[in-house]
């Protein structure tokens, strides 16, 4: 039932809001762009959108914040799901009767907030890609993973609340490292080339704890602030988490992310929202804590 939802919630977010032409949303200007969500979807012309840009020097420090606390189902970590291409992201959608992952804490309070999917926009060169910039500073590519609120029961029914969904942001930068989990993403691609065509089963392969290792870590430092989901309906439900550090990824892997198609036709890259106005908005901060040295980050688990 959980993945019929999201198939539904699928088509009606990236095919149900056109202009008056008939023109489905993208990310050029042709393809009724992101300055013209607003004509089909007035959500999208709100006065809290995201992304936005963070600049550090505004940011607050806000001492009721610390570490987010993270609960896996599976005692490795993993995740399972089934990997899609929509014709704008390439989106991973979590089996939780396979194992799930919820985060409280932080920013969250008592609140508990559950994993629906985590997807990926990139940039068509490494010097673009990430929604959020930092200081006016890009990187290539930001991976959202997407939870909604538990008092609601599903996504679907959280999605345009106020308090209903939490995304955590974590930038990749080509910076010479390398992470194995997400070159298996990457090479996973492979297979959903087609915008909308078949899926892939990403089964219990996905250990998100070594993917992004500082959502293990309550000394990670993160940014916080109030928005919207970035691509239509834009509702401004979501409580916004950046992750401080990227994470590696390689020119090959983004590579093989941008030989996907998107709804055009063209290459599935550039797939990000400029950013938008602050409004008055406060962006706070969580500076984290050293680690100690020869401490392992240990998990939580069920």
């Amino acid at each position: 039932m959980d993945c019929l939802i999201v198939a539904v919630l699928a088509v009606v977010f990236n095919n149900a809001f056109a202009d008056e032409g008939g023109r489905q949303w993208g990310y050029k200007e042709t393809e009724f762009g992101p300055a013209d969500w607003g004509l089909a979807v007035p959500s999208c012309s709100g006065q809290f959108q995201s992304p936005i840009d963070i600049v550090t020097s505004l940011s607050q420090s806000n001492s009721s914040y610390g570490g987010l606390v993270p609960i896996f189902d599976n005692e490795d970590g993993t995740v399972s799901g089934v990997l899609s291409n929509n014709g704008h992201a390439l989106t991973v959608t979590l089996d939780k009767t396979k194992g799930g992952l919820t985060l409280t804490a932080g920013p969250l309070g008592q609140n508990t907030f559950r994993l629906e999917q985590f997807r990926f926009h990139f940039g068509c060169e490494s010097n673009v890609g990430s929604e959020h910039t930092v200081d006016g500073n890009s990187f290539a590519s930001e991976m959202h993973l997407m939870f909604y609120n538990d008092i609601y029961g599903n996504f679907k029914d959280a999605v345009s609340k106020p308090d209903g969904l939490l995304v955590i942001g974590v930038f990749l930068q080509v910076n010479g490292g390398f992470n194995k989990w997400m070159e298996n993403i990457a090479l996973a691609s492979t297979n959903v080339v087609t915008p909308n065509g078949d899926s892939y089963s990403l089964d219990g392969s996905v250990p998100l704890t070594q993917l992004v290792p500082d959502l293990m870590s309550k000394s990670a430092p993160y940014y916080t602030y109030k928005g919207s989901l970035t691509t239509p309906p834009c509702y401004e439900s979501v409580q916004w988490i950046l992750m401080k550090n990227p994470i590696p990824v390689t020119e090959s892997q983004l590579e093989l992310l941008r030989s996907l198609s998107s709804t055009s036709g063209d290459s599935l890259c550039n797939n990000f929202r400029p950013v938008k106005p602050l409004n008055g908005r406060k962006i706070f901060k969580w500076p984290g804590k050293e680690k100690l040295p020869g401490l392992l980050n240990v998990p939580f688990f069920h």
